[in-house]
């Protein structure tokens, strides 16, 4: 029997899965394990905190690895160093976050899969791997539909004046927003993205209004016509999406997808409970 550790990173926190005996036996979260941050014995030390946790009988035979910041090859080459000191006995296989979330919520079917989060990143999945991809440039050129794309829209029609005077309002107060402490933080501190991210809750609790909900869907369009349209075969394939904004923005997201005529498979804010189901063969 093989004995499975599943780890699905982002920058901040890694949620991990131990399988053995055909089951679930133990899960939990750490801090994130992402390779560009962090050096091999810092990777290693996080390592050890899940290693250290799991049952001594149970020896690590498979390790699969899930995250960004995976795609260079120095990065790659750090993390495979350390899973190789901190679980000598095991293989490790190290893929993308995207192709977490389309194991986990396509299984072995095709379908297109997203992840719709601070950023946003699609691929076009044939059942076993992605077959091709399109987003992921960040958000000066991309991210659309993702949680700093809205929040740069909401924030560019705020410092234009478009947006009604009650939301402007709570905005402002909410947030403490200027104009000078919104240019600060956009072009002159670290992390941005994340920065325009924030005002996604805002967003989220004040879907009801029509002008915050009609941002949101011209965001949702974007997102489409940019990133999943192009994917889509001509045998046309559900879109399943991962990630905060799509699990919190369901609903316009469903609306959206019906007006480009595309078929919502699932939509999950973790992809870690269908990864468990994909690596146990029930997927």
């Amino acid at each position: 029997m093989v004995n499975k550790l599943l780890i699905d990173s982002g920058g901040t926190k890694a949620n991990w899965a131990y399988l053995a005996e055909g089951s679930l036996q133990l899960e939990g979260t750490v801090p994130g394990i992402h390779p560009f941050f962090l050096t091999e014995a810092e990777l290693a030390e996080k390592l050890r905190e899940i290693r250290e946790v799991l049952p001594h009988s149970g020896a690590v035979s498979a390790v699969f690895h899930y995250g960004t910041g995976t795609n260079n090859q120095a990065n790659l080459s750090r993390l495979q160093q350390a899973y190789g000191t901190v679980f000598p006995e095991a293989t490790t296989a190290v893929d993308s976050d995207l192709l977490a979330v389309a194991r986990a919520l396509c299984g072995h079917r095709p379908g297109i899969a997203a992840i719709l989060g601070t950023g946003s990143n699609v691929g076009l999945y044939n059942g076993e791997t992605l077959a091709r991809t399109a987003g992921g440039l960040g958000y000066v050129l991309g991210d659309e539909g993702g949680g700093a794309y809205l929040g740069k829209h909401l924030l560019n029609h705020f410092l234009n004046g478009l947006l009604p005077d009650d939301l402007s309002a709570k905005l402002r107060e909410r947030y403490q927003l200027s104009r000078d402490n919104i240019l600060e933080a956009v072009y002159r501190k670290p992390f941005p993205n994340r920065y325009l991210a924030t005002v996604a809750p805002f967003i989220g609790e004040h879907l009801s209004h029509s002008y915050i909900h009609e941002l949101v869907r011209s965001c949702f369009r974007d997102f489409f016509r940019m990133n999943v349209l192009p994917l889509q075969p001509e045998e046309r394939v559900p879109l399943s999406c991962g990630g905060s904004i799509a699990f919190h923005f369901a609903d316009v997201l469903r609306e959206i997808a019906l007006e480009f005529n595309i078929e919502i498979g699932q939509i999950a804010m973790s992809p870690m409970e269908g990864l468990v189901r994909y690596h146990l063969g029930l997927a």
